[in-house]
């Protein structure tokens, strides 16, 4: 793994899904879907609280695999 993959909040394959959900957003809120927009933002930012917690010191080994 390079060193910036290794410094990132988050890993590479989770930073991609949450680009994804939050472009989505974008596109739902700017074709006038606001409840879709809200929800894909949600689940980006649930996803982001789940991906740095999986990389924090906190978390135990079994939280860590797969990240």
């Amino acid at each position: 793994m390079s060193k910036i993959a290794e410094r990132l909040p988050v890993s590479v394959p989770n930073a991609a899904v949450i680009g994804a959900l939050l472009v989505g957003a974008t596109l739902a809120g700017l074709r006038g879907n606001g409840v879709g927009a809200i929800i894909l933002a949600a689940m980006a930012i649930g996803w982001a609280g789940i991906a740095l917690y999986a990389r924090s010191s906190r978390a135990d080994d079994r939280s860590r695999v797969g990240i």
